[in-house]
């Protein structure tokens, strides 16, 4: 049963990967990463 939802959990992974909405979420990420990190080190 664990097997077959880490294989739907890759599959989708996959698809997600594929997908523009990955590039826009990972972008999002760095962006957020950068807000706090100068936040925290006053650049």
């Amino acid at each position: 049963m664990i097997k077959v939802i880490g294989g739907f959990m890759i599959q989708a992974l996959n698809l997600y990967c594929q997908s523009d909405l990955f590039f826009v979420f990972l972008n999002e990420l760095v962006n957020l990463n950068l807000k706090s990190l100068s936040k925290n080190f006053d650049f």
